[in-house]
């Protein structure tokens, strides 16, 4: 690392751009797509026992 480097702000401006870059990146279309599939996988356990208790019931 070099002495102007070290010591002043650029570093600080850059890491700043890779967290915003991050930040676009996550909101992205792909990444909730991703996310409502696992809620709905996590979901599905209540799914199926909410079919299991019905058909317990009804017939």
């Amino acid at each position: 690392m070099s002495e102007p480097s070290r010591f002043g702000l650029d570093g600080v401006t850059g890491e700043r751009a890779r967290i915003e870059a991050a930040k676009a990146a996550a909101r992205s279309p792909e990444n909730r797509r991703s996310v409502a599939r696992l809620t709905a996988l996590a979901n599905l356990p209540w799914v199926i026992a909410l079919v299991i208790w019905l058909v317990a019931k009804y017939l």
